[in-house]
């Protein structure tokens, strides 16, 4: 079973509602190459983000988001793009202490 927790926000879905639950992925080597690529951070900052919550989450209340991001080539899913910073900074800290534990490297 993947760990779930709960966005501080939430993002409303039309016909949904405010979706909040969320799931994390084990990252593969892959995933963490893809994420760690220095050029990337810093010449696209936006795309970085996106793709990298797309690696990161399993899914939101049911809607399946790196399954989304597979399959449609890497396009971000739009649930990824209508997310707050608010709860853009907590998915992205929760996979880190998911995947990587809670230690913040220094540089």
């Amino acid at each position: 079973m993947k760990f779930r927790t709960e966005l501080p926000i939430g993002v409303n879905v039309s016909g949904r509602g405010t979706l909040k639950v969320f799931s994390l992925n084990d990252l593969t080597v892959e995933d963490l190459k893809q994420i760690q690529n220095p050029n990337q951070k810093s010449d696209h900052p936006m795309v970085w983000l996106g793709q990298t919550l797309s690696r990161v989450i399993h899914e939101i209340d049911g809607v399946p988001v790196s399954e989304e991001f597979r399959t449609s080539g890497g396009k971000v899913p739009q649930i990824i793009r209508d997310l707050t910073l608010v709860d853009v900074s907590y998915a992205l800290m929760a996979g880190h202490v998911y995947n990587l534990g809670s230690d913040l490297p220094e540089a």
